[in-house]
């Protein structure tokens, strides 16, 4: 049975690696806190990411094991590797986009490419249709001091399979709201249970856009009519039955933009 510091040893790896082209520079590598952030989150509300970390061993192990990108690369997506109780990825749910990080001394970002992208292949279904080449790596050549000497990789991905999470975590918040279960120590600190079916409320919704992503797929036909809101005769928005909060406002922001930028151009015109 795991440690302490065995998890608290996973935890550092992790967090050392994601953070590692930006701690080094110089290396050979197309990514940064920023980039990660820009590629990973597709959408405002969709930005809760799972982590699988290889090898997975404990410290004790760690000197003596040696992998190669392939097999780095294989136990990254490997279910055993990730630190989440959301399931297979390649099961459940969806990967809208993913990274991985690889570091290592003498690393090929070429192999890791071609690695990475062989798994993907192998595992197309897994991964949303709508989003062509969403899965970015990068590379450091500054190995990590756990094991100066051999390759360590990070595994991040956005997967709608996290929904299974926030289920669970719903499911049991609406057991203890219902039994008023510890809601004492927050009311009398000047809190309203409105706020605690709004919070409820509020994970409930972000479960229904993960299920909504999961299911989107590329209309064939280029009907917009089953993917984007749309403006009705009477010049008001309506939406689909899946369309989120977001879509709404999004579209609203782009005709409101529109609008003052031709009024504008009209009067620089004048």
């Amino acid at each position: 049975q795991p440690s302490f510091q065995d998890v608290n040893h996973i935890i550092a790896q992790v967090m050392s690696n994601t953070t590692s082209t930006l701690r080094f520079q110089g290396c050979e590598n197309n990514s940064d806190i920023r980039k990660l952030c820009t590629n990973l989150v597709p959408f405002p509300r969709i930005h809760f990411l799972l982590q699988a970390q290889a090898p997975l061993i404990g410290l004790g192990n760690a000197k003596w094991e040696r992998l190669g990108i392939p097999e780095m690369a294989a136990q990254m997506f490997d279910a055993r590797s990730l630190l989440s109780d959301s399931g297979d990825l390649r099961l459940s749910g969806k990967i809208l986009t993913a990274s991985c990080l690889f570091r290592g001394k003498n690393l090929s970002a070429l192999e890791a490419e071609q690695s990475i992208n062989s798994l993907r292949k192998k595992n197309e279904g897994t991964f949303v249709e709508w989003i062509p080449d969403n899965t970015m790596t990068a590379v450091c050549k500054v190995p990590t001091s756990f094991a100066p000497n051999g390759v360590s990789g990070t595994f991040l991905a956005n997967s709608t399979s996290i929904s299974q999470s926030f289920r669970t975590l719903s499911d049991s918040f609406e057991k203890m709201m219902k039994a008023k279960a510890y809601v004492h120590w927050y009311t009398q600190e000047g809190m309203d249970l409105a706020e605690f079916q709004e919070a409820l409320s509020n994970v409930q919704d972000l479960i229904g856009d993960y299920q909504q992503y999961q299911e989107a797929g590329i209309d064939d036909e280029g009907d917009d009519d089953d993917a984007m809101d749309l403006e009705d005769e009477d010049g008001q928005i309506t939406s689909s039955a899946q369309s989120s909060k977001f879509h709404k406002e999004a579209m609203s922001s782009l005709r409101s933009f529109a609008s003052k930028t031709t009024k504008a151009s009209h009067n620089g015109s004048l």
